[in-house]
């Protein structure tokens, strides 16, 4: 869920950003508003295109693949595999330029280089200069009453006063009780329907990258609820990045409805009923259908992963290009 964030002035004479494309810059600062509270993010292009690149559908994920290695290159962010075998990413400065009052705690993994345990020396030192120049923001989650203090101390700093100013610790904001607990329980910012609850980046079984089928449609369908567009349009634009990329599609080698051609097919469908350019989705069906074809049949007659799911997909197909029937809806992707 994207946050608000400030960018320090010094961004703009920064040299490690000036290093990199403009195009690679504006990623990086729109990063800095999608990273969750410990500053990681999914490594997936085609998602990072669907929330930050959503109005520019010219810079596709390819080119997003493009200025995610020069950040990199960079020492901007860290790129790193989890222990699910997902990639993730991390803002490599964010700890010492981004202070958050009551962070959340990430539901993503650490980095094996930067996030060692106290008394342990990462593997690969961060390079001076390279910070994030993200402004503090200690109301970010939580509201802070009267009554309340917050505290603020600089860790110790041995380098000397020439050192980059983007390489200086500062430690967590901390608030004191003052005879009761007076911070907000509730975040100020409303439901979060997002990386809570889903992740846009799922990786099916099999290996696939592409959305999982329920993913896409769901957070089309929280956008819907909550009238926001921008996460409607964002969702909708990743499906279609993933349609257009061969190498994700090619591996979704079965018919099956749970991460095979047959549920792909079903949401696409799905998607198209609400889509604010549903021809986008549509001129896809075909390529699908060949594909779905083109797979063998499934031995099983299960509903999932067997006959009896991608024959009903299936079916709609032949008959038209919008679903005739609400069979699926067991499946929430209605």
């Amino acid at each position: 869920m994207a946050r608000i964030r400030t960018i320090k002035p010094e961004a703009f004479v920064s040299e490690s950003l000036a290093a990199v494309s403009l195009t690679a810059e504006r990623t990086f600062l729109g990063l800095l508003t999608q990273a969750d509270d410990q500053g990681r993010h999914r490594d997936h292009a085609a998602i990072i295109a669907g929330q930050l690149w959503v109005l520019r559908p010219e810079h596709t994920p390819s080119d997003v693949e493009t200025d995610l290695a020069q950040l990199a290159d960079a020492g901007l962010v860290c790129r790193y595999k989890g222990p699910d075998d997902k990639r993730y990413l991390h803002i490599v400065t964010w700890q010492q330029h981004q202070k958050i009052n009551r962070p959340s705690k990430s539901r993503l993994p650490e980095c094996p280089r930067h996030d060692a345990p106290l008394g342990t020396v990462p593997s690969i030192a961060t390079p001076a200069g390279r910070g994030s120049f993200a402004e503090p923001s200690p109301m970010a989650h939580g509201v802070l009453h009267e009554d309340s203090r917050e505290i603020r101390e600089a860790a110790p700093h041995s380098a000397n006063e020439g050192d980059t100013a983007g390489q200086r610790r500062f430690t967590e904001p901390s608030v004191r009780e003052q005879g009761r607990l007076t911070a907000d329980p509730v975040s100020p910012h409303g439901p979060d329907l997002g990386p809570r609850t889903m992740d846009l980046g799922n990786t099916p079984s099999g290996g696939a990258s592409a959305p999982a089928p329920d993913t896409v449609s769901a957070q089309q369908l929280a956008a819907l609820a909550l009238n926001d567009p921008d996460r409607k349009r964002m969702a909708e634009r990743a499906l279609l990045y993933c349609l257009a990329d061969p190498a994700q599609l090619d591996q979704l080698t079965n018919r099956g409805l749970c991460h095979g051609i047959a549920g792909l097919l079903r949401v696409v469908q799905r998607v198209t009923q609400d889509a604010d350019e549903p021809r986008a989705f549509i001129n896809h069906l075909p390529q699908l259908s060949e594909r779905f074809l083109a797979a063998e049949p499934p031995v099983e007659i299960g509903f999932l992963d067997g006959a009896v799911g991608s024959t009903l997909a299936f079916q709609d197909i032949q008959e038209g290009t919008l679903p005739t029937s609400d069979w699926d809806a067991c499946l929430l992707l209605t």
